[in-house]
């Protein structure tokens, strides 16, 4: 059995998010999230090919600037002197963390940079749960990865699609989201048994890739909404997102909406905006999105990107219900009535 370690920097670049009037509900969640993450998931193992890959990732750096993000409400910022907010706003720079990963292989050759592709997954599933677990914790517009003194590429983690699924239901007052523990997140999440597949073959695994496939884009794109379309319609087991499943399957988890006509009426215009996208219809926006340019831009925003935003409360939601219950799948009747689930670690 051959042995060798490789190490890696990877830099954070772009973190963070703008303050908001909900920071009195997202800055405690987001304080004991990342007071979490370097217990919780400084270590993760992959098996490939009888080979494997242990890795270990110093999370501290980046908890201690993310936590100091969380240290301010929108009211309290904006009571901030020049100076301070400039002190404040040194996370938004860029953040290095450490990781070092050991190989075992039962070959005497040199094994592959595989473990370069399998921390890009470990960052992926750390972006994932952490934002399942406290929506909108974990952002950033680059994340860079130098292995063995060798730059690795680098790609998006943009955490939006958390953060307005939070704020969305907040302001409707449905679904409830809220902080789950990071640890119980973890523990759903490996129980998955995801692992290192690449391919989605059931409905757990095609919610939370289309979740990652979001999460390399920005909010603009209309092929965000229909990733989010995918994701919802795999956990509820719906197709198109139709509107009467789709109600009264979110309600059997997360209870009566306090005004049942308006989310109809939401859920009807979320379906509408995906059906024209699927079927070559929809208008698209231009890259620069400029609305002083052309004011049709503003209407795109608001017929849009409100109906994606909508329909993440209720895919972030219904995943946290999946996470808290421990399970991997719930199945419903033809009448769209609860009727039994497989828990998480059921082959």
């Amino acid at each position: 059995m051959a042995s060798v370690t490789s190490n890696a920097v990877v830099t954070f670049r772009g973190l963070g998010r703008t303050h908001s009037d909900e920071d009195e509900i997202f800055n405690p969640a987001h304080l004991a999230v990342w007071d979490a993450v370097p217990d919780v998931l400084s270590r993760r193992r992959y098996e490939l090919d009888g080979t494997s890959y242990d890795f270990s990732i110093d999370w501290r750096r980046l908890a201690r600037e993310k936590r100091r993000h969380a240290k301010y409400t929108v009211r309290e910022w904006l009571k901030l002197s020049k100076v301070q907010q400039d002190r404040a706003l040194r996370f938004a720079g860029s953040v290095k963390v450490n990781v070092a990963c050991s190989i075992r292989t039962p070959s005497r050759a040199t094994p592959e940079l595989t473990q370069f592709d399998l921390l890009r997954l470990f960052l992926y599933e750390v972006f994932f749960v952490v934002n399942l677990a406290a929506p909108s914790a974990f952002s950033a517009a680059e994340v860079a990865i130098m292995g063995d003194g060798v730059a690795r590429g680098s790609f998006s983690l943009h955490g939006l699609f958390f953060e307005e699924a939070w704020i969305t239901a907040i302001r409707n007052g449905w679904p409830d989201i809220d902080f789950i523990p990071l640890d119980r997140v973890w523990r759903w999440y490996t129980g998955l048994g995801l692992d290192v597949k690449q391919v989605a073959t059931n409905r757990i695994s095609r919610a939370v890739f289309s979740i990652l496939h979001v999460a390399d884009m920005s909010a603009e794109e209309p092929s965000t909404l229909v990733w989010v379309a995918q994701c919802l319609e795999s956990v509820l087991d719906i197709r198109q997102a139709a509107r009467t499943a789709t109600l009264a399957r979110v309600r059997s988890l997360c209870g009566a909406p306090p005004d049942e006509q308006y989310v109809k009426k939401e859920i009807e215009r979320f379906s509408t905006a995906r059906n024209k996208f699927a079927h070559g219809s929809a208008p698209l926006l231009h890259p620069l999105a400029s609305a002083s340019l052309d004011e049709a831009a503003e209407e795109y925003f608001e017929n849009w990107m409100e109906p994606t935003f909508f329909g993440s409360t209720l895919v972030l939601a219904t995943l946290q219900q999946y996470a808290m219950r421990g399970w991997r799948e719930a199945k419903w009747t033809e009448e769209n009535v609860l009727e039994s689930s497989v828990p998480a670690g059921t082959v």
